[in-house]
């Protein structure tokens, strides 16, 4: 058996979110994207008993770095909940971001500075009061 791409993965994990909440959910496409991210694009239809705002919830509390929202599909007059997955090294980047912009993230980094300039300045009174002894 020849080995899943990264869009059969993406996809398979996808609709396994979906599944989480409508055992009926079904993926209407499949899409490797050719842009600056080389994204996934998975679209899913919820099943007939399943609001596509809910499927589109539980998708982004699953996928937090993917973009997620709701599309009509004109062809057969239903929404869909679509998600875009960007590749790993944009992930990154967004997660990078998020973290960054955080107020406690900013704490932290003062504290890690303090603490290296403390073990520092403490290494080298001890340098110092070797060489004098």
């Amino acid at each position: 058996m020849p080995e899943e791409s990264a869009a059969q993965r993406i996809c398979r994990r996808v609709l396994s979110t979906a599944h989480s909440l409508d055992a009926n959910a079904s993926v209407t496409s499949v899409a490797r994207l050719q842009d600056d991210n080389d994204s996934t694009l998975v679209r899913i239809k919820a099943g007939a008993n399943v609001n596509p705002g809910i499927l589109v919830e539980t998708l982004r509390a699953a996928w937090p770095l993917a973009y997620v929202g709701v599309v009509e599909n004109y062809a057969s007059g239903t929404q869909e909940a679509q998600v875009v997955v960007p590749s790993s090294s944009t992930q990154h980047e967004i997660a990078r971001s998020v973290v960054s912009s955080r107020a406690w993230a900013a704490r932290l980094s003062t504290v890690s500075v303090a603490l290296l300039w403390a073990s520092a300045a403490t290494f080298g009174g001890l340098v110092v009061a070797h060489l004098v002894l």
